[in-house]
């Protein structure tokens, strides 16, 4: 379990972590698209699990969300914490079928990192995982059940906040980013420890 040391970069240490947690979940058999983002193995079992929407590696690489997202954890001192797609469907659109298919993967996940406070972003993460839409106008920032008596948030995802017209469209969604994730941060101060 002693896989992270300061001479590491990070890329190297989040290799390692995929390699650790892959092992358990696939054996030696490892997909190429098992994709956690960020995550130190120290915080097992005292940390937040932030399920990411999975678009094309292609498209994800282009896009600024990976990125926003670490930022918004940075600014809230969001540091035990785990990042991982919810569903991984390599190069191609992902169904229904597809999305619901992704919570055996989510649970796996969940049982090998164990966290305190589970975030799903964006509607098809919330369907991965709970089988179910939640529309995110009515239930963003709040518990809308609990995983094995983990709470569950949910809110928009990353590119909700980055794509907007008007500047008042802008200001609208900076104001429902704040109101969830200070929500988001206040779970966190509370059940994980630092």
């Amino acid at each position: 379990m002693d896989l992270f040391y300061n001479n590491l970069s990070t890329k190297a240490q989040l290799s390692k972590l995929k390699k650790e947690i892959g092992n358990r979940i696939y054996g030696n058999n490892i997909p190429n698209n098992f994709k956690i983002i960020d995550g130190n193995i120290e915080h097992i079992n005292n940390n937040v699990l932030i399920l990411m929407e999975y678009v094309s590696l292609k498209g994800f690489m282009k896009a600024p969300w990976e990125s926003y997202l670490t930022k918004l954890c940075n600014h809230y001192k969001i540091n035990n914490k785990f990042i991982s797609y919810s569903y991984l469907i390599p190069t191609k659109v992902a169904n229904r079928n597809d999305i619901i298919n992704g919570r055996s993967y989510i649970e796996l996940i969940i049982s090998i990192i164990r966290p305190n406070l589970i975030v799903c972003i964006g509607e098809n993460t919330v369907l991965s995982f709970l089988n179910r839409k939640k529309l995110l106008h009515n239930f963003h920032g709040q518990v809308v059940e609990k995983y094995e008596n983990i709470p569950i948030i949910i809110t928009y995802p990353m590119g909700y906040y980055l794509q907007y017209g008007r500047p008042d469209e802008k200001y609208y969604r900076q104001s429902i980013l704040k109101n969830d994730w200070d929500i988001i941060n206040s779970y966190y101060k509370n059940l994980i420890k630092e």
